[in-house]
């Protein structure tokens, strides 16, 4: 008789497919999957701003130079430095409106001396009045007439420079006339009424300057 062959013999084959299929399994990559990140959640990122156009400028204030002037995206006119001795327009025009107030309001405190001054006098006529009103009195009068012929003989061109000189005579005075144009540029001064008169008064002035060209252009061709 044949003997029969060996369960474990038998069966050794199928163990060993199923072993080696499951290595294979193990062994193949598996789907990546992609987990969404805090990143991925942030706004997208503005693209740079273009870089500035440089543009090459040519002026003569002394002599023929050139320079480069780079426009970004508030573009506004070059203004060469030595135009104002380094400063800027700005700070030109403000010193020009300092002067300015400081002689409003020299005549604003003229204004009020001349206020006071009278009725000072007609006090110090009165037999009633103290030693020390009649004292008051001529002295609001002094100070009215003092700074009346201070003002005349002393035009204000600088107006922290005029004031130095006015305190060296009377710091009374000047350090009055220093708050009023303080307060008076604070609150009083129509700074925006300013630039409304210089920009409509500019351009009233191109159009007269343009007519009274046309007209002289028109009579040479007629001529």
């Amino acid at each position: 008789e044949h003997a029969l062959p060996d369960s474990t013999t038998r069966r050794a084959p199928t163990r060993t497919r199923s072993i080696e299929k499951r290595m294979l399994t193990a062994l193949k990559p598996s789907p990546c999957v992609r987990v969404a990140s805090v990143a991925d959640k942030r706004p997208a990122r503005r693209a740079p701003p273009p870089p500035p156009q440089c543009k090459t400028v040519t002026f003569t204030p002394t002599k023929r130079t050139t320079r480069v002037r780079c426009l970004g995206e508030d573009e506004r006119m070059f203004i060469p430095a030595g135009a104002f001795s380094g400063t800027t327009p700005e700070r030109r025009a403000s010193q020009m409106l300092s002067a300015m107030l400081t002689y409003v309001s020299a005549w604003i405190v003229i204004a009020q001396l001349e206020n006071v001054a009278p009725r000072a006098s007609l006090a110090g006529t009165d037999a009633n009045v103290s030693s020390d009103e009649t004292a008051e009195a001529a002295r609001v009068v002094d100070q009215h007439a003092f700074l009346l012929d201070h003002l005349e003989a002393h035009p204000v061109r600088d107006g922290d420079a005029w004031l130095t000189e006015l305190s060296h005579e009377s710091p009374t005075l000047a350090s009055r006339i220093g708050e009023v144009r303080l307060a008076y540029a604070k609150s009083d001064f129509e700074w925006h009424n300013v630039h409304k008169l210089v920009v409509d008064g500019i351009a009233f002035g191109n159009e007269a300057v343009m007519r009274e060209w046309l007209k002289g252009a028109y009579a040479h061709e007629a001529a």
